[in-house]
């Protein structure tokens, strides 16, 4: 009897403690469930991660969800995205499941999306990454061991595996700078058919660029079939066509031709429609379609305004990937707010990637309200040195006024006059501060009639 009232006690406990967990897990996925209809999918995994915890068991519920999280942050042009092997995972253990029962007893309208996803990747061949020999591999060639890397690559080429032959063709490209040897392993890849190995091709085979992506579009490479669409509206001037191969590549889960609609959309002004896009993209780590779901929700196109928003947007691709467009709209964000010590910072950022960003210090500091003309100056001849003509001029402007108390050098302001005069050969009034000074002489600038007779014949073509 004791023994019995035991096993009930434990059986009760067990039973208790199941149904808290089952109660968790509910919980859990509800969570998860609200935040994939906010669309923060990143949020809806974590809670994802819980219920199978709770239950000790796989349910297809939770599997789906994850898909549908997972694909909704993976660009599936880029292998390298962090979120494709855990996708490959999850598609291949809910297939698994269905693929064993009777077509009464499956979520068709489920199965279909996830049927879709597992057809892109085998059309990328991700199977062929999986084995053992495989990953040993690439992790050698990851750590730059390619002594190693090499003959394991080579052991699974002649087993037909087509991934190998791919890196094989990566190793000659990048390491061994051996072109031709590269093509041979990229062909074989191909004739394999491995989609990326045709577009390793079609960046190092110029002749046939069009031709190997081509190849790729067909094998249903998602990045191939929106370069196929560059090729349409660039080459052929056929726009419908190109959305054609855009609207297929974003169908393939291509972040690319996701942001390639918005922009078609955007360069419309149908701001309603190139938003949703570029929130897809943006979505999917594309650093320039956050840039532009940024814009249109600081300047509230085609959604709701919302400047905080677009900071999380901007700060994500400067921070994450130094994108300097993102740099930019930050430091006009701040100087928008007239808080001019932070819009240096970020303008700074930019110009360290690119000069010609400094010309933004120099026009910020030209303002009638944040006048230093040191300051506008040094900024404006940064830029100019590096060869930004709205900045030459100018400094050119600053040298010859004397504008805000810098001291006049016409020697300087010819220098940056002629040299603005050789980029734009426009004949405007800033010739005659040419034909002035040489006329005049002085501020470091000697007299120079022959010069003056020059840019005086200049002036009146």
């Amino acid at each position: 009897m004791k023994k019995l009232y035991t096993l009930l006690v434990l059986l009760f406990a067990f039973t208790f403690a199941q149904a808290q967990n089952d109660i968790k897990a509910r919980l859990e996925f509800e969570e998860a469930e609200k935040a994939y209809t906010e669309e923060n999918y990143e949020t809806a995994l974590k809670h994802l991660n819980q219920p199978e915890k709770e239950l000790g068991q796989w349910t297809p519920n939770v599997s789906y969800l994850k898909i549908e999280c997972l694909y909704a942050l993976t660009d599936m042009g880029n292998f390298g995205a962090p979120t494709m092997q855990p996708l490959y995972e999850e598609v291949t253990k809910y297939m698994a499941h269905f693929n064993k029962l009777n077509s009464d007893d499956i979520p068709m309208e489920k199965y279909k999306v996830v049927y879709g996803i597992e057809k892109t990747l085998k059309a990328l061949k991700f199977d062929e990454r999986q084995s053992a020999e495989f990953l040993k591999a690439k992790t050698a060639h990851d750590a730059k061991n390619y002594d190693i890397a090499t003959p394991l690559y080579q052991k699974l080429a002649q087993k037909g595996n087509s991934w190998a032959m791919r890196n094989l063709g990566l190793l000659y490209a990048q390491q061994k700078k051996d072109t031709a040897k590269a093509k041979e392993w990229y062909q074989k890849a191909t004739d394999n058919g491995n989609a990326e190995a045709a577009v390793e091709l079609a960046n190092i085979d110029r002749n046939n660029t069009r031709k190997w992506f081509e190849k790729a579009a067909k094998m249903e490479h998602p990045h191939g079939v929106y370069v196929i669409g560059l090729f349409a509206e660039n080459e052929d001037n056929n726009l419908t066509k190109a959305m054609e191969y855009y609207r297929q590549a974003r169908d393939l889960g291509s972040a690319a031709g996701l942001h390639k609609t918005g922009k078609v959309y955007e360069d419309k002004e149908e701001y309603d429609k190139a938003f949703p896009y570029y929130k897809k993209a943006a979505i999917k780590g594309h650093w320039d379609a956050m840039v532009r779901s940024g814009a249109l929700n600081f300047y509230g196109l085609g959604t709701a305004k919302n400047e905080q928003i677009a900071m999380e947007y901007w700060l994500k691709a400067a921070t994450e990937n130094r994108t300097i467009e993102a740099m930019y709209y930050i430091g006009r964000a701040y100087e928008k707010k007239k808080n001019y010590a932070k819009a240096e910072e970020w303008y700074l950022k930019a110009g360290a990637i690119n000069p010609n960003y400094y010309s933004l210090l120099g026009e910020m500091y030209s303002l009638s309200d944040n006048d230093i003309p040191q300051k506008a100056l040094e900024y404006y001849e940064k830029a100019a040195e590096n060869g930004h003509k709205g900045s030459t001029l100018e400094t050119a402007n600053i040298y010859f006024s004397g504008k805000g108390g810098i001291t006049k050098n016409y020697a300087k302001a010819a220098m940056y006059y002629e040299k603005y005069y050789d980029k734009v050969k426009k004949n405007e009034s800033y010739i005659d501060n040419l034909i002035e000074m040489y006329n005049r002489g002085g501020n470091g600038i000697e007299k120079d009639k022959d010069k003056a007779k020059k840019w005086k014949a200049i002036r009146r073509k």
